[in-house]
């Protein structure tokens, strides 16, 4: 229940960040949330931290303010430690998730200060491998989800500029 959950509020939080609009922030934030848990329960622990600090991040681009920037990079900080530490200390986890949440953390910051295309490029990577992990570990609607948001991911890379306005029929004058 908790993959499906995680899989389709993650989805919808792209496609939402793809056209430029808060609510993918605030969607990003309960996102996230679920994920932590979620990781855990299927023992992705490096994942786990990368989700908390996708919520912290999650929550400056919903606020967009220059004080929670600066909590964000710290807990980013902080949380590129302790993937460190379990990657050191935990066997099972791989080179692989450590450089996606690297991906990830990088991907997010990026989309929440307005750096676009490298943030879209960087997402859609990140969930191409993500998408490999997980359907290793038998979460198949969480990999099925994850290879639909590289498309999203895609997209965002070729129009970094796309928003919900200009998808709209331009009125004729």
């Amino acid at each position: 229940m908790l993959e499906i959950l995680v899989s389709i509020l993650y989805f919808i939080n792209k496609v939402f960040l793809l056209l430029n609009e808060k609510a993918g922030w605030v969607i990003g934030i309960v996102a996230s949330g679920a994920a932590v848990l979620y990781f855990i329960g299927i023992q992705l622990y490096i994942f786990s931290a990368l989700e908390i600090a996708c919520l912290c991040i999650m929550i400056y681009g919903a606020l967009g303010k220059n004080d929670a920037k600066k909590i964000a990079l710290y807990v980013y900080g902080i949380c590129v430690l302790v993937t460190i530490l379990l990657l050191i200390k935990i066997p099972d986890s791989g080179l692989l998730e450590f450089i996606t949440s690297l991906l990830f953390m990088v991907a997010f910051v990026n989309l929440a200060n307005n750096k676009r295309q490298s943030g879209w490029v960087a997402m859609g990577i990140s969930h191409a491998i993500m998408a490999y992990i997980t359907l290793g570990k038998d979460q198949y609607v969480f990999a099925i989800l994850q290879a639909a948001s590289v498309v999203v991911c895609m997209i965002g890379s070729i129009n970094p500029k796309l928003t919900i306005r200009s998808l709209r029929p331009k009125k004729a004058s």
